[in-house]
């Protein structure tokens, strides 16, 4: 799948505009579609993963670029030229889920929302980015980007609720009016939380029902223990399509998770599978091969679940990861919110993780200076939150929805795009005024969530979670509600018969013992987290040599760095680190 990348430049006091890498098919309306990225809704109804689905749901469509890019659900960019105008349009969905990069030179601005088509074209170009290694130690500790704008240097994002203009006059940025309507919204009106928790439905049911309609072989529903997950069955449940799709659930049979999906599908009848809709073509046969193909995927970015060994499939796959704005992010204890409220330093540690942030001892693998930036960067979010009158009760799930739902929810949707049509139907801008029409405790309690649910599907919503979702503070404040109870009997487990075997490469010894697995268990962690955490830690040292103490100190406190990596790890987050560190300065090294 070719992702265009629009250019701008000027030569000798000339203005030249360019679509490198596009499609340029016609609507018979307004636009010409040059390319699609990612998977997702447009105008509320149309699903689309390709630049010929774009084009059919565009066809003679005259509105304005704000209405359509307004309408945008999910992780997807759409590129245009305005057949009026001869504007070239890169629009992304109001969240920017589906972030779009930009680079600048002297001469010339390249953009696009795919990082790989970008380095590549400016590399082929004879003007090759240099990779971040400011980024790299961010990821490494927290695990999520954002706090640094991009894995290469002089690579900046594109703010959320903007799109891009691009003519012979030059760049224009350009707010969605969208943003104003979600923003202006009296949130201390009694009726407020019940008349969103409405839109936000009919926004989720609407999207699961534009998916279920696109044509496709295997349609796959995601299912945990969890709430998100929940509020998509939910979803599907109320839209009618639910027949139409099998279940997933995967990891430990003894888990919580597969228990309590597989009892929810004999509740309701439904089909559950080992299937994820993902299909592995080629296995490398070892972990540091996976790590740099997951890493050089979404080039830095994360290292996520796609990657070139996956096959591609037109299988429509369901999995809620936008829930996460309507409960307490970062599980904050409520008696951490300061008598003053919250401020950006009250989330440094949340967001650093737990080897990134100073613990009162001086002990993080980040040196002064990139903790510095990252308190300037939260504190530009915490002013953004105030402008927009983000009570500041919900400064912590703004920053989540700053950072965490863009690098890490939506890039994980979009990058698995290329081999699968992944989706999360709990994509709607009215989630963000939903989650601060409740207070903070409410949020903590679930009230946001289990509320919605309940819109949804009452009985659904009342059955057991994998933890005490469902509290006596709800029930006792929701007296017309009682909580359910799950089936004892558990649905059948299906494989996907027709899935071919993935062909191993043998690159390396990925075999995990009995002792390995009993381990990660017992810790909670991935069994290969655990079991290639040697193999990690003597690589990282490596690297570390590689590099030296005087590149390295630019953004990490050397001295507790080596020493992370020079023990064995005991805690599971030096496990994560060991492992985040590994893959990060695998990437940053790799040519």
């Amino acid at each position: 799948m070719s992702v265009p990348v629009f250019s701008f430049g000027t030569d000798r006091g000339y203005a030249h505009v360019q679509a490198r890498g596009s499609d340029r098919l016609p609507t018979g309306g307004r636009y010409t579609v040059q390319g699609c990225h990612g998977a997702g809704t447009v105008l509320g109804s149309s699903f689309v993963s390709t630049s010929s689905d774009l084009a059919r749901a565009l066809s003679l469509y005259e509105g304005s670029a704000d209405d359509l890019g307004s309408s945008i659900r999910g992780s997807l960019t759409i590129y245009l030229e305005d057949n009026r105008s001869g504007e070239l349009l890169i629009l992304s969905d109001p969240f920017g889920s589906s972030t779009v990069f930009l680079y600048k030179t002297e001469l010339t601005t390249l953009i696009s929302s795919s990082l790989v088509s970008l380095t590549s074209l400016a590399k082929s170009d004879g003007k090759p980015l240099k990779k971040s290694l400011k980024y790299a130690a961010m990821l490494a500790s927290s695990n999520n980007g954002g706090l640094v704008d991009s894995p290469y240097e002089g690579v900046r994002v594109l703010g959320q609720f903007k799109y891009i203009s691009i003519s012979t006059a030059g760049v224009s940025e350009k707010e969605y009016s969208i943003q104003d309507d979600i923003f202006s919204i009296d949130l201390f009106r009694p009726q407020s939380a019940e008349l969103l928790r409405e839109r936000v439905k009919q926004d989720i049911v609407a999207n699961i029902s534009a998916a279920s309609r696109y044509p496709s072989s295997r349609y796959i529903c995601h299912l945990t223990g969890g709430m998100d997950s929940r509020t998509v069955l939910a979803g599907l449940i109320s839209s009618g399509y639910e027949n139409k799709y099998v279940l997933h659930c995967g990891g430990d049979p003894l888990a919580d998770d597969m228990q309590i999906s597989r009892r929810l599908a004999s509740a309701f009848d439904l089909q559950i599978s080992y299937d994820s809709g993902l299909e592995v073509g080629v296995l490398s046969g070892s972990p540091v091969v996976d790590s740099k193909w997951s890493m050089h995927e979404t080039a830095g970015l994360l290292r996520g679940p796609a990657n070139p060994g996956l096959r591609q499939s037109d299988a429509v796959v369901l999995s809620g990861g936008f829930g996460g704005l309507l409960r307490n992010s970062f599980g904050l204890p409520l008696a951490t919110v300061p008598s003053d409220g919250f401020d950006a330093r009250c989330l440094m540690k949340p967001m650093l993780g737990a080897l990134g942030e100073q613990d009162g001892h001086g002990n993080s693998v980040l040196n002064g200076e990139l903790r510095i930036h990252a308190l300037e960067r939260l504190s530009q979010v915490q002013e953004r939150a105030k402008t927009l009158g983000v009570p500041n009760e919900a400064l912590p799930e703004f920053v989540w929805f700053s950072f965490r739902s863009r690098y890490y929810v939506g890039e994980i949707s979009r990058s698995l795009s290329k081999y699968v049509n992944r989706f999360d139907p709990l994509y709607s801008p009215w989630m963000l005024a939903l989650a601060w029409s409740y207070s903070r405790q409410e949020r903590a309690l679930n009230f946001a969530h289990l509320d919605l649910i309940v819109d949804i599907h009452e009985e659904l919503a009342m059955m057991p979670y994998d933890k005490e979702r469902i509290t006596s503070a709800y029930l006792d404040a929701r007296p017309n509600l009682t909580m359910g109870a799950l089936p004892q009997s558990q649905a059948p487990m299906k494989r996907n018969s027709l899935a071919a075997a993935p062909f191993n490469l043998g690159l390396g010894n990925t075999a995990i013992s009995s002792e390995q697995f009993e381990s990660a268990r017992k810790i909670g962690l991935p069994p290969a987290t655990v079991a290639y955490s040697e193999l990690y830690r003597s690589r990282c040292l490596e690297f570390i040599e590689e590099l030296g103490k005087e590149e390295l100190s630019q953004y990490f406190n050397f001295e507790h760095l080596y020493k992370l990596v020079a023990n064995p790890p005991k805690w599971r987050p030096q496990y994560r680190s060991i492992r985040d560190l590994h893959d990060v300065l695998s990437w940053y090294l790799d040519e």
